[in-house]
């Protein structure tokens, strides 16, 4: 696009402030070389200079973005970690609600430092109290499973979802579809979990569209409706979605909601099996009875129960042998 004479005394502008030592005119236009815009060639080790130096004075989005520079080696001679999470830490305790994300999670997952999981729930809180969702959403999972030095409250973890599901973040929003489809941490509202779940398959989460077409098929929260019960399964198959592809190799065994077919049945379970589909959704299985047999499910008995034998079928349904003896020792005791 063509600079007008306006565009062009603003850039003269900020590049003699930037002279002259300005630190937000040096992050401006270290900004305008990275992007290459404002009438200036793109020049990512200009960029770097000028970020540096205003960094040096302290300026909290020079500070964020020549720690971005470092993680990726970007204008630079190679990459260097320790120096971004210094950088990120750095523009986190001047209040960066992103900066103090990106050091949270470098803390957590020990990149460039040691791992120190109650400082990076310290720096997610930091965030989260700013309404970076990314930040509730991680604080969330650690109310949700007592990480980081923080008891185990599930409704503070909902209530973090639904405030980074609000801003539109798809992890929170499927999240908290989950919470109010197994009412952990809030009463159980398997209609909004349905609106919740629909949303997020639209977005394409395969998850979504896998848990969309059992409730689809179930008719739990939502009309049974079979055709789109095979449609959203369909979807998360085409993912590798490994329990999808196994409801729909049943749904082709039975006729339910397409037309009945062998060939198509083989396949689909070949395909969850190939994935190592049998194993994981026994595991899945045999952890919802593992909750109810110890007390340690978060959701209702009920729909825990549903959930087991609905897994353990499926992966007797893809030969477990494991499966088939459970679903046995369960038909037994009934």
């Amino acid at each position: 696009m063509e600079m007008g004479a306006d565009d062009v005394r603003r850039v003269v502008t900020v590049a003699l402030a930037a002279e002259q030592g300005s630190a937000e005119a040096q992050f401006q236009l270290g900004y305008l070389y990275a992007l290459g815009e404002g009438g200036l060639v793109q020049d990512e080790a200009a960029a770097v200079r000028l970020y540096t130096a205003s960094a040096e004075q302290g300026h909290a989005g020079a500070l964020f973005n020549l720690a971005i520079c470092y993680e990726n080696g970007t204008g630079l001679a190679a990459a260097d970690q320790t120096q971004a999470v210094r950088l990120y830490t750095q523009a986190a305790e001047q209040g960066l609600a992103q900066a103090q994300f990106n050091a949270a999670h470098c803390y957590e997952h020990g990149e460039g430092v040691a791992v120190d999981a109650a400082r990076a729930v310290l720096l997610y809180t930091q965030g989260a109290d700013q309404g970076h969702a990314e930040s509730q959403f991680n604080l969330a999972i650690r109310y949700a499973h007592g990480q980081g030095g923080l008891a185990k409250d599930l409704e503070k973890a909902f209530q973090l979802y639904k405030q980074a599901a609000d801003q539109g973040d798809t992890d929170a929003m499927f999240n908290l579809a989950t919470a109010y489809m197994m009412g952990v941490g809030c009463s159980q509202d398997v209609a909004a979990a349905a609106r919740l779940f629909r949303t997020t398959a639209e977005q394409g989460l395969a998850l979504a569209q896998a848990w969309l077409g059992f409730l689809a098929e179930s008719g739990l929260g939502t009309q049974r409706d079979m055709a789109d019960a095979v449609r959203w399964y369909q979807r998360a198959a085409e993912q590798g979605h490994v329990r999808a592809l196994a409801q729909l190799g049943m749904l082709f065994e039975k006729g339910r909601g397409v037309a009945q077919s062998n060939a198509e049945s083989s396949a689909s379970y070949a395909e969850a099996s190939a994935l190592g589909g049998a194993e994981s959704i026994f595991l899945s299985g045999t952890n919802h009875l593992y909750e109810l047999g110890h007390g340690k499910g978060d959701a209702p008995e009920p729909f825990t129960i549903q959930l087991a034998v609905r897994d353990l079928v499926l992966a007797s349904r893809l030969g477990h042998t494991g499966a088939i003896e459970k679903l046995a020792s369960i038909s037994s005791r009934r």
